[in-house]
């Protein structure tokens, strides 16, 4: 409610209007009392000029004899005859009252004059008065002061205010008239104590001068006037109470003040009283009873009252809402001109609230209201021409009311000058002053000016770039509520920027956009739920949030719920709905549910098949440059699904999805020849045709034409050249060349190798939106090649260009999530950007979306659909997935167990060089896995791996020469391939290297260390490594850990991995050096990335317990795998105790038995014995009691002694030295 209040009453003039009451009964003449009345009725019949007057009088007043008007003025009729003072002064009140004749004031005044002209003092006051009010005659101060003068000089009270009056209307000097003023107030007179208070308060404007201000002085005559009953002085009185002038404030006391004029029906004070109880200010709040005074005064035309009961109406505040009826009041006030009433009522026409709709009149009063100077109707009217509505569009008009408004100070408007600035809306665009009058808004706490100018810092416009001070004033903006804010300040959370990464504050900001109805927050809020970012997963919650920014047509959460119900996640499967929804964010242009529509066209899903309609979907999301959806344009060109078949344009359609990175797209490219089946190609002609296009200057001819002598594609390769013809494509700034001259400039093709030159043309390229090279920028960042290294960064540029459908991208995002590199670790979002990837056909990611399905990590686990996506990439040739495939035959995940069908993908691999596969493959071959058994096949496949470094394939291939199996028996050779088995940390192959070495020393110790010794002064890593070994032992020679220290440092700076992670376990233990928590890591990783399993087993058990990093169960899982993966036992057998207790992966009793037998099988006592509890327990396979004990019994004649505690709060063992 807008209310003006406590303003102090307009005093009316002090000459109060002539009233025959105060004319007729002068203070000097008795009263005549009833038996007076027969003498002077003689006396008057008798013709006694004075007893016709008197008896007059009488009748006039009622005094005496009952009131008789007509009687009054026979009586003063005769007595004026007769030329009588009294008489004439009372028959000219009558005349100017209207009693007993007709009102007329010329009649008054030429009675008046002529009872003056007789010396009677009251006839001249009433004549002075008449002058002073131009009453009958034209005013004349002058004349009214020579009438009224002589009388206060003679001290006449009455006399005496009207000259006060006179002099003060003049506008005399307060020399002249506060004299007078003074004297009348102190005879009594309340208009002039009133007047007197007024002024010394301040509250009345003198055109003569100025009086001294004296709050106190004017409340003490106030109070004499209010306490005579003087209305105005009561209301004026209420004033300084309320607003503590000259008085200690006291609004119960302002109210009874305000209370005692307003019962007299004085206006003002009806008004102030109304707003006390609106305010609950002195009385307790009261709508109705504010309702009641509020019309009260507006009753009496009181301007602020009738706007204050139009809002009221309008509201429903007191009384019962009505429209019409707050369009009377609001008008009534307009009319007076109130200028708030003026805006309100053009409100009413605009929004045909009360009244019917009407622009131009709603201009037309908000046009009355803004020429008063009323700010918020000057920005309305502002807006009006800036919309064009109810007048005609005039921007620079529009321009000047909002700066009018603006340079009041009213923050809205200084806000919408500051969008007009950015958006260049009826003024030259102009950042910097936008800025500026965002601050002036944002600085008084106006919501929107702040997000305004939040984004200004955000995006560095007009002010320079400050990721903090955006996020301090989104902040400001959002703990208002502004919706807009909340939601930029939960992406600010999200991503980082200008402020610490948040996922649980991001989430809680989002939420408080999504509830204000904010459609991407509530798409955002939605996929928190999904992904358990900041909150737990609940999909039932993904799916209600997503619906809600979907039935607002927010186009993601369109895509996204149709997922979900194709899906059946978070709600019941339907694909019915599922295409409806994907329709709705289709036809909102959003690429992806375009693509998706077109899958569901071609294939059925939902729809019937109808390849034309996948067409125009596919053709839509093309257009947009979505990637899959131009490799399928281009698949359906090329096969005529749903299109004539025409070669040429689904060559075009390729090499779109192709130059976004596709890889299926590239590929069928590649073998066409760059041409689909059918189209005939002449690249002579078509290199000539390029060449004409280049040198006239065509960008595209200049840049293919430079890929031609990159890939001697028509022409002899010439890497020069190409930088030539790519540079002159690149200052033209056609991003695909930028791209190019950048991958030149970092592979060092046709120019010096330059990787800052490299970054700074990808960059270009980059910011032009080219998605291979937002793409390969991300990747400069992230290794910090040509820029400072920045994972934040990187992330946001591969974020870029996945998003436009990189498939390498969206991998590599994926990769990111994944790993928490750049972003937070979050393996639903890594899942989410695998598949974008996978299903544009690029095999990595294939490949880890399978591995993800397999583990149930960021996805629920499914070996089908595991071995589905393994099955795509390994089919491309990729060999990881190879491998993997083959060991799903082997094992039966996820599909029958398949000896033959094993043997054949892990020969795939091998035949590709994968160095594990090589080994699998000769195991194969001598276990008759498969294939038929042949030794020399396996001796074959065995050093293939050995000779990659595989540490197991070195030791299998070591007992080959030992046993004489596939080649003649080698004792050199096979220790030779023993050692450098022994080297990598192979358990196995140390234990049969040092059983040789006991033969060649007769079991001799002491030997033994002369020899290492021997070999050690010489250099030899290996014999210092033994020789270490020896002494942290005392074997051979007195125990001596600081000795062992200095021969495993040795070893170790020769690069002997074995040496490594020894010596990172005297850090860890604090054997003969310090304890060295980091040094033992950094070591321990030395000899990891040289494959050393027991280093990665001693990793995972760094992490587990937090030695040297912080706690990571999901990283120490990590390693124990890579240790496991690289046969190294007690790695496998750690890894089932993992599995079986949720240790960084998710409990899997059949994944724990799988990797606790190969160790067990191996020999491993430890092992040995949770297989047979395993067993016992029916934990993973079918209860068997029998094959348990029989486990349990390996382990104990190993001399295994178990845990005497429950086997489930037994976790895995730190592993010690090798």
């Amino acid at each position: 409610m807008n209310i003006s209040r406590y303003t102090f009453a307009a005093l009316a003039a002090m000459l109060p209007l002539l009233s025959g009451a105060a004319e007729v009964n002068p203070a000097n003449i008795p009263p005549v009392t009833a038996a007076d009345i027969p003498d002077l009725r003689t006396r008057a019949e008798a013709g006694d000029a004075a007893a016709q007057a008197r008896l007059g009088r009488c009748y006039l007043k009622g005094e005496g004899v009952a009131r008789d008007v007509t009687q009054a003025l026979r009586w003063l009729r005769a007595a004026a005859e007769q030329n009588d003072a009294a008489a004439l002064n009372m028959l000219g009140v009558c005349y100017h009252e209207g009693w007993g004749v007709e009102q007329s004031l010329t009649e008054a005044i030429r009675y008046f004059k002529q009872s003056a002209e007789l010396g009677n003092p009251m006839a001249q006051s009433s004549l002075g008065q008449c002058y002073a009010l131009g009453e009958g005659v034209p005013q004349s101060y002058e004349k009214a002061l020579r009438l009224l003068m002589p009388l206060a000089e003679k001290g006449d009270p009455q006399a005496i205010s009207h000259v006060a009056a006179c002099l003060l209307a003049e506008g005399k000097d307060p020399a002249e008239f506060m004299p007078w003023l003074r004297k009348a107030a102190e005879l009594g007179n309340a208009k002039a104590q009133a007047y007197l208070g007024a002024i010394y308060l301040g509250a009345i404007h003198l055109t003569g001068g100025d009086v001294p201000k004296d709050p106190a002085e004017g409340v003490r005559w106030l109070r004499r006037a209010a306490e005579q009953g003087e209305a105005e002085a009561q209301s004026n009185l209420g004033v300084c109470y309320i607003k503590g002038l000259g008085v200690e404030r006291d609004p119960a006391e302002a109210v009874r003040w305000f209370r005692k004029a307003a019962e007299q029906g004085h206006a003002e004070a009806q008004y102030d009283l109304s707003c006390c109880y609106h305010d609950g200010n002195g009385v307790k709040k009261d709508a109705a009873e504010a309702a009641r005074w509020t019309r009260k005064a507006a009753e009496q035309g009181h301007a602020k009252a009738q706007y204050n009961l139009g809002v009221s109406y309008r509201d429903g505040n007191g009384v019962e809402k009505d429209s019409a009826e707050a369009v009377r009041w609001f008008r009534k006030a307009a009319e007076q001109g109130f200028a708030e009433a003026q805006h309100d009522l053009s409100s009413c026409y605009y929004e045909g609230n009360g009244v019917k709709k009407d622009a131009a009149e709603a201009a037309r009063w908000l046009r009355k209201s803004a020429e008063q100077g009323y700010a918020k109707a000057q920005s309305k009217l502002g807006f009006m021409y800036h919309a064009g509505t109810g007048v005609e569009k005039d921007p620079a008009e529009a321009i000047r009311w909002i700066r009018q408004a603006a340079e009041q100070g009213y923050a809205e408007a200084q806000c919408n000058l500051g969008i007009c600035y950015i958006n260049g809306l009826g003024v030259e665009k102009d950042s910097t002053e936008a800025a500026r009058w965002f601050r002036k808004a944002a600085e008084q706490g106006y919501a929107k000016a702040q997000y305004a100018l939040g984004g200004c810092f955000l995006q560095g416009t007009g002010v320079e770039k400050d990721s903090a001070e955006a996020v301090c004033w989104f902040r400001k903006a959002a703990e208002q509520g502004f919706a807009e804010a909340q939601y930029d300040l939960s992406c600010c959370y999200y991503e980082g920027n200008g402020v610490k990464k948040d996922a649980a504050e991001a989430a809680r900001w989002t939420r408080k956009a999504a509830e204000q109805g904010h459609a991407g927050a509530q798409y955002n809020l939605g996929v928190y739920y999904f992904t358990g970012y900041g909150m737990e997963k609940d999909p039932e919650e993904a799916a209600r949030w997503l619906r809600k920014s979907a039935e607002q047509g927010y186009a993601e959460a369109q895509s996204k719920l149709a997922f979900m119900y194709q899906t059946g996640t978070g709600v019941e499967k339907d694909p019915a709905e599922a295409i409806r929804w994907t329709r709705q964010a289709a036809e909102q242009g959003d690429a992806e549910a375009q693509y998706n529509l077109g899958i569901c066209y071609i294939n059925g899903f939902g729809v019937e098949k109808d390849s034309a309609e996948a067409v125009r979907w596919f053709r839509k999301a093309a257009e947009q440059g979505d990637a899959s959806a131009q490799y399928n344009l281009g698949a359906c060109y090329i096969n005529g699904f749903g299109v004539e078949k025409d070669p040429t344009e689904a060559v075009r359609w390729l090499r779109k999805a192709a130059d976004q990175g596709y890889a299926e797209a590239q590929n069928i490219l590649d073998a066409s020849g760059h041409t689909a089946e059918g189209a005939e190609a002449n690249p002579a002609e078509t290199l000539r045709r390029l060449r004409e296009e280049a040198e006239k200057g065509n960008a595209e001819a200049q840049c293919n034409l430079g890929g031609c002598y990159l890939s001697g594609e028509g022409v002899e390769k010439d890497p020069a050249e190409a930088v030539r013809w790519l540079r002159k494509a690149a200052e033209q700034g056609y991003a695909a060349a930028q791209h190019n001259l950048g991958v030149c400039y970092d592979r060092g093709y046709g120019v010096e190798k330059n990787s800052a030159e490299a970054a700074r043309w990808t960059r270009k390229a980059a910011e032009q939106g080219y998605a291979p090279a937002q793409y390969n920028l991300g990747l400069s960042y992230k290794q910090g090649e040509g820029v400072e290294k920045d994972e934040d960064v990187a992330v946001r540029w591969i974020r870029k260009a996945a998003e436009q459908g990189c498939a390498e991208a969206q991998y590599s995002l994926g990769n990111c999530y994944y790993k928490g590199t750049g972003v937070e670790k979050d393996a639903a979002e890594a899942v989410r950007w695998f598949r974008k990837a996978a299903d544009q056909g690029y095999a990595e990611a294939q490949y880890n979306l399978g591995v993800a399905y397999k583990e149930g990590d960021g996805v629920a686990k499914d070996e089908g659909e595991a071995v589905r996506w393994i099955r795509k990439a390994a089919e491309q040739g990729f060999v990881e997935a190879q491998r993997a495939l083959g060991l799903c035959y082997r094992e039966g995940i996820g599909v029958e167990e398949d000896a033959k069908e094993s043997a054949r993908w892990f020969r795939m691999a091998a035949e590709q060089g994968d160095a594990e596969s090589q080994r699998v493959l000769g195991v194969y071959y001598s276990q008759g896995y498969g294939v038929e058994k042949d030794a020399t096949a396996t001796v074959s496949w065995t050093r293939k791996a050995a000779e990659q470094g595989d540490a197991e394939a070195q030791h299998n291939l070591g007992v080959c020469y030992h046993n004489g199996e596939g080649v003649e028996k080698n004792v050199e050779e096979s220790q030779r391939w023993l050692r450098m088995a022994a080297a990598q940390g192979h358990t196995e192959a140390q234990n049969k290297l040092l059983a040789y070495e006991d033969a060649e020393d007769d079991g001799d110790p002491a030997a033994k260390i002369r020899r290492f010794r021997k070999a050690a002064e010489q250099g030899d890593a290996e014999a210092q490594y033994k020789l270490g070994g020896g002494y942290l032992l005392g074997y051979g020679v007195e125990k001596d850990e600081a000795e062992a220290v200095r021969w495993l440092r040795k070893a170790a700076d020769q690069g002997h991995a074995s040496a490594q992670c020894d010596l990172a376990v005297c850090y860890l233990e604090g054997m003969g050096v310090e304890k060295d928590e980091a040094e033992a890591l950094r070591l321990l990783h030395k000899s990891a990335e040289q494959g050393h399993s027991d280093a990665m087993r001693n990793i995972s058990a760094c992490y587990l317990y937090g030695c040297g990093v912080e706690k990571d169960e999901a990283e120490a899982a990590r390693w124990i795998r890579k240790a496991a993966q690289l046969g190294n036992v007690a790695a496998q057998r750690n890894l089932g105790l993992y599995y079986h207790m949720g240790i960084g992966v998710e409990k899997d009793p059949a994944e724990a038995v799988r990797w606790v037998r190969m160790a067990a099988e191996k020999g491993d006592a430890v092992a040995q014995y949770y297989l047979g509890y395993f067993y016992c327990n029916g934990l993973g396979v079918e209860a068997d009691a029998a094959a348990g004990f029989e486990w349990m019994s390996k382990a104990a004649d190993q001399g295994y002694e178990p845990p005497q505690e429950s086997l489930e709060g037994v976790p895995p063992t730190f592993p010690g030295m090798p």
